[in-house]
Formats: C-alpha cells, sequence, structure tokens
C-alpha cells in the first residue's frame, strides 16, 4: 500500500472525525430551531386527515380555512417526489404525542406512518408537502382499523380477514406496533376469549385498556395494554355485525356500529355498553329496516354521539343521556350525502366532518345547529377520517416532539448524508430518502446496513461537499441508484426489500471507489 494511499485515509478519517463532531452540533442546533417552529403559528390550530383509497393520497386539511371559506386542502400525503402512492389507505389513526399520523394499507398488509406536521402550507393551491416516514410491514395480511394509546408509545391494528369470509390462521389476531421506532412488536390472539375477526380497535382514556371489536362474534375484547394480553369479552345484545367502535372521552361508555347481520331485518343497530358495569344496551331510534350504521363517534363534551348511517345516508344525532337519536343533520343542497362513510368532531366540538365516497368529497356539519355546511373535494375514494389539534403543543410535547425525531434521524439518516452532499436538497435526495424508510428500514438487513452507513457518512459528505469535482464524480454513480429505486417503488413489488438492500449495497460501493479515488488524486 503506498504512502500516498495511507495519506489519504488518514486525511479522510481526520476529516470525518471532525466534521463528525460539527454535524452533530449543527443538527443540534437544526432540531431545536424545527421544534420552536413546531410551538409557532407556522403550523394551523389543527388538521383533519382523510384516506383517499383510491387514488392512493391523504389529504390534509386545515380546519380554520375549511370553517372560514378559505383555501380547502393544505397539501397532499405522500409528496410525489417522495413516493408515488400509498397502497389503498383505509383507516386512520393521530398520535398527538408524537405529531405522526398512521393508515393502514388494505392492499399489502402494512402500515404508513406519515408526518402531520408539514408546514407546507401555500395560498391558493395544494403543497405536495407530506412526508412518508415508514411503513410497516404487519403478520396480518387485511389490517383495517387503527388506534393510538394516549402517551403515543403502541399503536394497535385490527384484522378484516373473517369480515371478508376468510378463516386463515391470522384472522383473530390484533397487531401491535412501536409507534416511535416503525416496527411490529407481535400480535394478540383475541379468540382465545371468544373473539373472532377483531375487526376494529379504540383505546380507553386513561390508557389501560383496548377495546376490539369482532365481527364474526358479536363480541368486545377487553385487552389489557400492560401486558398485551385479552382479559374477556363483552356480549353485544344484537345479531348484526360489529363494524366500527368508539369510546366516550369520560371512560364511560363504549359504542359499535353494527351493520345489518344475521337477524334478517335488514337494518343494523348500535349497541353499547356502560364501561364500569358491563351493561349493555341498543341505540333507540335508529330507523327499523332501512338505517345501516357504518361508524360511531363522540363529542369530546361526552353527551352527543353521532351515528354515520349509510342506510339513510344522514347523519344521526344521539343523546348520551337518554341513549336515544334525538335527530339527524340537516343536509341541503350538494351538501346531500351520496354514500357515507366515516365521520369525526373537531377539538372544541364546533363541527363535524363526514367523508363520501359518492361524491367524491368531505361534508363538514354545525354540530350546534346540525346544518351540513360545506362540500370539500377529496382524492378518489374518501374512506377513514381523523382530526387533530396541531398549534398548541406544550413545552413538554414539544421537547418529545424533538426527542422523537432525532432518536429516528439518529437511525435512519444513512443514504442521505452523502447523496445531499452531491446533490443538494433535490427531488434525487428525496428519492433516496423514501427507498431508505420505506424499502431497507422496514427489514432486519435494510437497518444493519444503514446503521453501518450512518456511521461514516457524516464525515465523507463534509469532505465531498466542499470539492465541485468529487461532488460531480459521485452524483454521476447515484444516478443509476436513483433511477432503480425509484423503478423499485413505482413497482410496489414483493421483492422490493430484496433489491432494496442489493441497491444501497451497490451505492455505498460506487460511493466509496469514487472517494478513495479523488483522495488519492488530492493526495
Amino acid at each position: 500500500m503506498s504512502r500516498q494511499t495511507n495519506r489519504a485515509r488518514a486525511w479522510l478519517g481526520t476529516i470525518a472525525r471532525k466534521a463528525s463532531l460539527l454535524a452533530g452540533k449543527a443538527n443540534l442546533l437544526l432540531l431545536v430551531l424545527a421544534c420552536a417552529s413546531v410551538a409557532t403559528a407556522q403550523v394551523p390550530r389543527e388538521r383533519v386527515f382523510v384516506a383517499n383509497q383510491t387514488d392512493g393520497t391523504i389529504s390534509a386539511f386545515d380546519t380554520d380555512k375549511v370553517n372560514n371559506g378559505g383555501d380547502v386542502v393544505d397539501f397532499l400525503v405522500p409528496d410525489t417526489l417522495q413516493f408515488p402512492a400509498l397502497n389503498a389507505p383505509t383507516l386512520l389513526a393521530l398520535n398527538p404525542m408524537l405529531h405522526y399520523g398512521y393508515a393502514t394499507e388494505l392492499t399489502t398488509g402494512s402500515l404508513a406512518v406519515f408526518d402531520t406536521l408539514s408546514n407546507d402550507n401555500l395560498v391558493g393551491g395544494i403543497s405536495t408537502g407530506g412526508q412518508v416516514y415508514a411503513r410497516v410491514p404487519l403478520s396480518i395480511p387485511l389490517p383495517l382499523g387503527v388506534c393510538v394509546t394516549p402517551d403515543g408509545s403502541l399503536v394497535f391494528v385490527g384484522n378484516a380477514e373473517r369480515a371478508v369470509g376468510l378463516a386463515t390462521p391470522t384472522a383473530d389476531l390484533v397487531s401491535v406496533v412501536d409507534a416511535e421506532r416503525f416496527v411490529e412488536l407481535g400480535t394478540i390472539d383475541v379468540s382465545v376469549v371468544g373473539g373472532f375477526g377483531p375487526i376494529d380497535v379504540c383505546a380507553s382514556p386513561d390508557g389501560a385498556r383496548i377495546y376490539v371489536a369482532c365481527s364474526a362474534s358479536t363480541n368486545v375484547v377487553v385487552i389489557d395494554v400492560a401486558t398485551l394480553t385479552p382479559l374477556f369479552a363483552v356480549a353485544l345484545p344484537t345479531a348484526d355485525t360489529p363494524v366500527r367502535i368508539c369510546i366516550t372521552n369520560d371512560n364511560a361508555f363504549v359504542y359499535v356500529a353494527c351493520a345489518d347481520g344475521a337477524d334478517g331485518d335488514a337494518s343494523g343497530e348500535v349497541a353499547f355498553f356502560d364501561v364500569p358495569t358491563l351493561t349493555t344496551g341498543l341505540v333507540a331510534g335508529l330507523v327499523p329496516g332501512t338505517s345501516n350504521p357504518n361508524d360511531v363517534f363522540a363529542n369530546h363534551a361526552n353527551d352527543i354521539l353521532y351515528i354515520v348511517d349509510t342506510g339513510l345516508e344522514f347523519v344521526l344525532v344521539v343523546s348520551i343521556a337518554t341513549q336515544s337519536v334525538i335527530t339527524s343533520v340537516i343536509q341541503t343542497g350538494t351538501t346531500t350525502l351520496a354514500n357515507a362513510q366515516f365521520g369525526c368532531i373537531n377539538a372544541d366540538d364546533s363541527f363535524g366532518f363526514v367523508t363520501d365516497t359518492g361524491t367524491p368529497d368531505v361534508k363538514n356539519f354545525n354540530a350546534a345547529s346540525n346544518i351540513h355546511l360545506q362540500v370539500y373535494p377529496t382524492g378518489a375514494g374518501p374512506f377513514g377520517i381523523a382530526s387533530m389539534a396541531l398549534a398548541n403543543l406544550s413545552a413538554a410535547g414539544a421537547a418529545n416532539v424533538q426527542r422523537v425525531r432525532e432518536s429516528r434521524e439518529d437511525r435512519n439518516k444513512g443514504l442521505c448524508f452523502v447523496a445531499t452532499a452531491s446533490y443538494g436538497n433535490t427531488g434525487e435526495v428525496a428519492s433516496l430518502r423514501a427507498f431508505r424508510d420505506l424499502y431497507l428500514m422496514p427489514t432486519k438487513f435494510g437497518r444493519s446496513f444503514v446503521d453501518l452507513y450512518y456511521e461514516s457518512s457524516p464525515g465523507v459528505a463534509s469532505a465531498i461537499s466542499g470539492n465541485d469535482d468529487v461532488r460531480a464524480s459521485v452524483r454521476g454513480g447515484l444516478v443509476p441508484v436513483v433511477w432503480a429505486a425509484r423503478l423499485v417503488m413505482g413497482m410496489g413489488s414483493g421483492l422490493a426489500a430484496a433489491a432494496g438492500a442489493l441497491l444501497a449495497l451497490a451505492a455505498g460501493a460506487g460511493i466509496g471507489r469514487r472517494l478513495m479515488t479523488s483522495a488519492r488524486r488530492t493526495a
């Protein structure tokens, strides 16, 4: 080995060590600044997110704009430069502790994790500013209902296998995902206590229990979060099919929307039980032979329950005090529901939102007057919907967001250091970042390679960023890698993880060879 080569390696090593120290300080400063921006008015007060199942996107709405007649869609998830489409995003859950969103991907048995804090809030247009962080492969092939524990630590995912007539070994499993690390921790078999077909899930406000609506047994299974074990099942007083579940914010009542089922009356029902006593009942006032509840959601004041009724194509308003329908939301003109699906209410209980696949759009209503107000276009097939307050992060909440995002970046940086140093912040870097998060990070091999690459890449990136000739050389080496990454993401192939590992190795080898060649020339 020549003296020049040794000097070149020593030179690169010295630069890498110094650059790592500087990069650590710079990254900390950037994280502090980014976190500070979260706590300011740069983000809306509140957003509503809609899963557009057919076109593979999520629409993000600023509720202040919506309710005051301004611009409608803030941005779309995913950013089209980052990833072409989600795989039939179906139902949503939002994590107020970490400010992540989770969407079940029905056609690929996975959970997509996306950013809810994008500040790409253009006036007069839609910004494609929604970043997808990860795709989490699940052990259940048809994930549907999803919820997050109040502390933001765990995500639970229901399973639609039995609802579509499948009875495989995984049909009665609920998936459990680490909300912070984006990995499946395991599954819970609810059949051991008489739960079959765990289609939907909700978390108790104290975070102690998960309630699971079971489509093939008309039961609600109660899971203990501390031990991740099923405790018992509550039998609902109906022969209809449970499809959606919710719990009131005061932990008093669990409600289950039950679609028309085995009782032959061509009508569904809404069942409930009292949480402390497990006393069960049915909501009164639904229209016999016509009603077919598809969703239930309660307001935060714990006095009103809303039923999205696909049979009547109405939103029914229920008094929780009397457990009976008291009115329905008034529809006029273009606000008439064509094929109502799911609904939610905003943080201060002033406005409700309902997805309508027949139009397609979202219709909102005034919760005080129960009158439909406006129509807001979505992508094709609007399905699941959820809302979350954003701008009122406490100091502790902002610190938690900073901690988690710093931890995520420490785990995931890998490919981006050298690419950013070579290209700058461009579409090529966005493609590589998406490829890393969605195809490398879900696999053990991919995570190992990213971790190994991360150990050396910051210093190398610093070394090449100041040399135009080296940067040009590295860009040339990355061209086929960027092309292949985009090709794999566009194909959505089941072999993507293996291809991703090979691409990553190719990128690392190619960049390494060019760096050493440039280092020799410099020496």
